[in-house]
């Protein structure tokens, strides 16, 4: 497969000036395992503000740059592996070498007030002729905008063979860094093996325009997480918030937030768990366009956990949530933080979760670019349900990789990567699912090709 698509990128090679310039990032929020920006992200070149409010569905960004306007950008990868645990289960090593080829497409069109955005990244993992496995990830979302009225819509889906936590392949698409709120996307930062399911969540959004300085933001959230194995059981998760939005200069703001969550997990037809909470919060953001995104919101949660044949439990829990992008010369920093109530992952009801993401990459110089990933979850049930006492079923996660990526001309790439996963719990099962202790290490060496960004040519 490798021989194959070098022969197909020899001749565009031949064809170009190798001391081109390297190929633009992606425009839209991504965590590409192996493709770093190929230039600073934000230095020499004009940036858009993010006027988002802060208490709307999405988190804050540093801009939008105006080259991520109006455009097309596709590219496809392909790299050979080594993976040191395939089947995803326990902690031994059983060296596999696999094929991985994937392909991503990001569309922005803007007119005037008015926007739509579509970002594509999927492809297959195959190991040797056996066991294909595929992955694929879609965001869309359409912005409407008049007089004091912003309203959005945006779908976020993703289908894999695994969790997407620290996703060992080319492509990893975790909570949170891909731009949506970590509270309104289905949980898998349980690690659960090699078990095909989609994550949807479905997203609306209205602000309005009170004064120069002030917004109120409302939204509402609808995500699944469905297993395609028989005998899993599957979780749905509503979402319903008011948020007051304000100025206090031109670069702080601040918000004040209630929302409303229930998420349903059915045994069966007739046995349905759930965990309904509020949270009332309070928020801080301070931006400074192309440099500097810092949020922060802390609050409480009042949850109460419902399970048939055991007595509602009301229960009290902190809620925080940070994240902070900063931009500077060559470098670019992202980290989540959060610690929220969130769905179990196809095991439990609810967790109650604190997770940090870290991304971090640098341009070395103008063929040499390089990006490291990291994150930590740890999951504690909220509850015991008719299964059998789970208080002991605590779960702590975590991946981390790297890769370095040389530019061949103006379109190709060569990249090198590795990736590792880890997961310490007590075994449990829920049906065919089960979460178990995971160690899992990743090497690789890969090509890339980007296509000539297609512009939209837009009349004023």
């Amino acid at each position: 497969m490798m021989s194959m698509l070098l022969l197909l990128l020899l001749p565009g090679w031949a064809q170009q000036d190798g001391s081109a310039n390297p190929p633009q990032a992606s425009s839209v929020n991504q965590t590409n395992n192996n493709q770093a920006p190929s230039q600073p992200p934000y230095e020499q070149e004009k940036v858009d503000a993010d006027t988002r409010p802060l208490s709307g569905t999405e988190y804050l960004s540093l801009g939008m740059p105006e080259r991520a306007r109006n455009v097309v950008n596709a590219s496809i990868r392909a790299d050979e592996r080594l993976d040191s645990n395939p089947s995803t289960r326990g902690t031994g090593y059983v060296w596999r070498p696999d094929t991985d080829v994937y392909g991503d497409l990001t569309l922005n069109r803007s007119w005037k007030r008015n926007s739509f955005t579509a970002e594509y990244d999927g492809g297959g993992t195959f190991y040797g002729n056996t066991d294909p496995q595929t992955f694929q990830f879609l965001k869309l979302a359409q912005v409407f905008a008049w007089d004091r009225w912003r309203v959005t819509f945006a779908d976020q889906a993703t289908y894999s063979p695994e969790s997407a936590f620290g996703y060992a392949g080319p492509v990893t698409f975790s909570n949170g860094l891909g731009g949506t709120n970590v509270g309104l996307i289905p949980n898998q930062t349980i690690l659960t093996g090699e078990s095909t399911r989609v994550s949807n969540t479905s997203v609306g959004e209205v602000d309005y325009t009170l004064s120069r300085r002030s917004t109120l933001t409302g939204a509402a959230a609808y995500g699944v997480l469905d297993y395609f194995a028989n005998g899993v059981v599957n979780s749905n998760q509503i979402n319903g918030s008011l948020g007051y939005n304000y100025a206090l200069t031109p670069h702080s703001k601040v918000a004040l937030a209630y929302a409303y969550t229930e998420i349903r997990f059915p045994f069966s037809a007739n046995n349905t768990s759930k965990t309904e909470f509020q949270t009332p919060s309070v928020s801080y953001a301070y931006q400074r366009t192309a440099r500097l995104s810092f949020q922060v919101s802390g609050g409480a949660q009042v949850a109460r956990s419902i399970s048939p044949g055991f007595a509602t439990q009301t229960d009290v829990f902190p809620y925080a949530q940070g994240l902070v992008s900063y931009a500077w010369r060559r470098t670019s920093l992202s980290v989540l933080g959060a610690h929220s109530i969130l769905s179990g992952g196809g095991l439990y009801p609810a967790t109650n979760t604190t997770l940090t993401q870290l991304t971090l990459s640098r341009v070395f110089s103008r063929k040499w670019d390089g990006a490291l990933i990291g994150g930590l979850a740890y999951n504690s049930p909220l509850q015991a349900y008719n299964v059998g006492p789970i208080a002991a079923q605590k779960s702590h996660s975590a991946y981390a990789g790297f890769d370095v990526h040389r530019s061949l001309g103006r379109y190709a790439g060569l990249y090198f990567m590795y990736n590792f996963q880890r997961q310490v719990v007590n075994s449990f099962c829920t049906g065919a699912l089960c979460a178990q202790d995971f160690l899992r290490h990743s090497i690789g060496v890969g090509l890339d090709w980007h296509f000539r960004p297609i512009t939209f040519h837009v009349k004023d």
